[in-house]
């Protein structure tokens, strides 16, 4: 079976199809209206603490402060320096959601440099398969670090962990070295855009090609490649042609009521991103069997 992965990026939203045997089986929609944190890792400062929210409110940097649930017994300091990840982008006046549990996303692996605990996907059920996940990954964390293995992690082989892991490691090395030297409050890191997170998230080992329009994504997929997965490097085309890559492939149709959640025909996930000043992600399982039988309009739960 042939596996494809076409990917478009038009101004604030990345489009991606995913291909088997020219049948679209999964539809994926980010729609990015104003730039997300989520992801972003900052040295703050505490600005103020409310203990009747059970909370402290973190100057990033930004324009409103992070909010840090914290437990009744571990209040951080007023104007303390403190190194939080953000969870959830804000909403109108409503800062950003901000934790102090830092992690780094690879195609396999969630790297914590300080949670001290592996784990498995639980959409990976096969006890025989986690049990030998989980004997890998105890044989490649050093110190306090831990790894939570994603379910792309199913059946992957020692070696592809060593250097996921290695390469994160690397990553929050010079996050590390960024953050002794910065100035409070400073960007540590920043998440990858959205084209970049799509091959991330969606293209396995599996995949014999992906499509990428316009040529500056590319290049950004490029270099990921070249850094975390060189195996995907000599599967990677960039479009050429006038029109778009969708229309020119025939699947802009697709897209054509991407405001509304729709079940296409043979598409096993659908997927809609309303712009409500963030990034959205609603994803539905659906049966392809059903699909086939009843193409229909459904909307997609949260």
């Amino acid at each position: 079976m042939r596996s494809e992965i076409f990917v478009e990026v038009v101004g604030d939203e990345a489009r991606v199809i995913v291909l088997e045997d020219g049948i679209p089986v999964d539809l994926i929609i980010e729609r990015e209206t104003k730039k997300s944190l989520i992801g972003n890792i900052y040295k703050g400062r505490v600005e103020t603490i409310n203990r009747g929210l059970g909370a402290a409110f973190i100057d990033l940097g930004e324009q409103t402060a992070g909010f840090l649930p914290v437990d009744q017994d571990d209040y951080p300091v007023e104007g303390e320096s403190v190194w939080v990840q953000v969870r959830r982008d804000g909403y109108k006046s409503k800062g950003p959601q901000v934790s102090c549990s830092l992690s780094l996303a690879g195609r396999f692996t969630v790297f914590s440099p300080y949670s001290g605990k592996n784990s498995v996907s639980k959409k990976i059920e096969d006890e025989a398969e986690r049990t030998r996940i989980l004997d890998i990954l105890s044989n490649l964390v050093e110190g306090e670090e831990g790894v939570i293995a994603r379910t792309a992690s199913e059946l992957e082989l020692k070696d592809d962990f060593s250097r996921e892991i290695r390469c994160l490691r690397e990553i929050w090395s010079e996050v590390r070295s960024r953050g002794e030297i910065a100035e409070t409050p400073s960007l540590l890191h920043r998440e990858s855009k959205l084209v970049v997170k799509a091959i991330r998230d969606y293209a396995g080992s599996e995949i014999d090609q992906i499509t990428i329009s316009p040529p500056t994504s590319f290049l950004e997929v490029k270099s990921w490649c070249e850094f975390f997965a060189p195996e995907l490097v000599k599967k990677l085309v960039r479009h050429q042609g006038v029109a778009s890559l969708f229309r020119q492939r025939g699947l802009h149709s697709l897209f054509d009521e991407v405001s509304e959640p729709l079940v296409l025909p043979a598409i096993r996930w659908s997927a809609c991103y309303r712009s409500d000043g963030s990034t959205h992600r609603n994803r539905r399982k659906l049966p392809r069997v059903f699909l086939w039988k009843e193409p229909q309009r459904q909307c997609v739960e949260n």
